[in-house]
């Protein structure tokens, strides 16, 4: 499969727990996956995933960061620290995608992907196993979209095929 973004994601796991996601994806996805460990550049059609405990960053050149930094919205690994730092990278578009979880995380962050030209999306809290984490990004006012999590990877597709246009 050729998808022409790279897709970082950043799922509250405990500290000092396994990285068994990588592995969990690559079973269900074409694209390459890895859980990187810092200076990797951002390459269309892979797949980053943060480590437990760690926030994953992208700074300068497109490189990835990986942080001890302390804890945000109660997780390490956090979205908003992820979302601001591709925010203050101005050679990216990105799109940033809020799921199912607690504590609001990336509400912090998506006023500043929007601010950049990004596209937010944000996942229906009457889907949501948790609504807590959407509502708290729909609250924000820079949703682009709220959709059910069945309409959401069409939804990436078609803004990723949009931006190469």
């Amino acid at each position: 499969m050729d998808f022409g973004a790279s897709t970082i994601i950043v799922l509250h796991l405990s500290e000092g727990g396994r990285g068994l996601l990588p592995a969990i994806l690559a079973s269900h996805t074409a694209l390459r996956v890895i859980e990187p460990t810092g200076g990797e550049r951002l390459r269309a059609g892979w797949v980053y995933t943060a480590a437990p405990g760690r926030h994953l960053l992208v700074g300068r050149q497109r490189r990835l960061q990986v942080s001890d930094a302390a804890q945000v919205n109660n997780s390490r690994p956090s979205a908003d620290p992820l979302f601001e730092s591709l925010a203050a990278q101005p050679d990216l578009r990105a799109i940033a995608v809020i799921l199912t979880g607690r504590d609001g995380d990336g509400s912090r962050g998506i006023p500043a992907i929007s601010a950049g030209g990004g596209v937010v999306i944000v996942q229906d809290p009457e889907t949501a196993e948790c609504g807590e984490m959407p509502q708290s990004a729909i609250d924000t006012g820079v949703v682009d979209y709220v959709l059910p999590l069945a309409d959401i990877g069409p939804k990436l597709i078609e803004l990723v095929n949009q931006k190469d246009a």
